[in-house]
C-alpha cells in the first residue's frame, strides 16, 4: 500500500513541476511585458517634448529669417531698438501685465 502512494506521488510530481514552470514563464512574461510598457510612456513622453521643443526652434528659425530677410531702414532700427529696450528720450512707455 505504501508503494502505491509513494508511485502516485511520483506520478503528480512530473506535473507538480510543469505548472510551477508554466506560472514562472507566465510571470516572467508579465514583468517583462509591464517593464516595455513603462519604457514605452517613457519615451512616448519624452518624444513629446522633443516635438514641442522642435516646434518652438522651427518658430524661432521663422522669426530670424523674417528680421534677417527685413530691410535695414529706420522703422527696423525702431523696431530692433525697442526690442533691446530703447526708447526716444521725451517718450514714456507703460507695460502692461
Amino acid at each position: 500500500m505504501s508503494e502505491q502512494k509513494n508511485k502516485v506521488k511520483l506520478n503528480k510530481l512530473p506535473s507538480i513541476l510543469t505548472v510551477i514552470f508554466v506560472l514562472l514563464v507566465v510571470i516572467i512574461s508579465v514583468i517583462i511585458s509591464a517593464n516595455r510598457l513603462i519604457e514605452y510612456v517613457a519615451i512616448k513622453n519624452e518624444n513629446e517634448i522633443l516635438i514641442n521643443t522642435q516646434e518652438n526652434l522651427l518658430r524661432q528659425i521663422d522669426e530670424l529669417k523674417y528680421y534677417l530677410d527685413a530691410e535695414v531702414n529706420a522703422e527696423y532700427k525702431e523696431r530692433m531698438a525697442r526690442l533691446l529696450g530703447y526708447c526716444y528720450p521725451d517718450e514714456t512707455i507703460f507695460y502692461i501685465e
